[in-house]
């Protein structure tokens, strides 16, 4: 399936937020209105240096391959990673999370910073969502993922992720149920 990717994903950084924990973010009544800096990013690794600050990263990941993928996190300070089964957001769950800080790139400080094994299709987008607390000091949030295609444990590169949903173009072969074309052209 050929795709309408855009290689980003979109975020956010709300200020002058004290506190280390997700929920000091998560619970304040900034993160409710519009952030203080936004953007895009190329690939699923956030830096804004600061102190006092919360961070949300959103979009979307689309595999290459279908099969079993993996999951890892690390932020400073605390951080969490939310994926959806499909490309609803309303269908988000978290799926890794820590609650102190590590370095860019230590996935193995906690166990929870590693996803249980998650099945992802092929060209299919899954909404996912990434947080990050910073309190005072380093600043980092980075994901990566294991899985089919994917040569070891790898930051989620541009090639995977998109601020949109993926849109599938329309082929004779899907179009086609049980050879019959009155379904597929009755949708297409």
């Amino acid at each position: 399936a050929q795709t309408d990717a855009d290689g980003k994903l979109t975020y956010k950084v709300w200020t002058d937020i004290s506190g280390v924990a997700i929920t000091d973010l998560t619970n304040n009544s900034k993160y409710n209105n519009a952030a203080n800096i936004s953007g895009t990013i190329n690939s699923f690794s956030a830096t804004y240096t600061g102190d006092n600050y919360g961070t949300e990263v959103t979009g979307y990941i689309i595999p290459k391959q279908s099969g079993n993928y993996t999951f890892y996190i690390a932020s400073d300070d605390a951080g969490q990673l939310w994926l959806s089964t499909d490309s609803s957001t309303a269908n988000l769950s978290r799926i890794a999370y820590h609650d102190s800080w590590t370095n860019a790139d230590e996935f193995n400080k906690f166990n929870t910073q590693k996803s249980a094994s998650v099945y992802l299709e092929a060209g299919k987008a899954y909404a996912v969502k990434a947080l990050m607390k910073e309190g005072s000091g380093g600043d980092n949030l980075v994901v990566a993922w294991e899985g089919p295609g994917i040569n070891g444990r790898q930051v989620i590169g541009s090639e995977y992720i998109s601020t949109v949903p993926v849109k599938v173009q329309a082929t004779v072969s899907n179009l086609i149920v049980n050879g019959d074309f009155s379904n597929g052209i009755a949708n297409w």
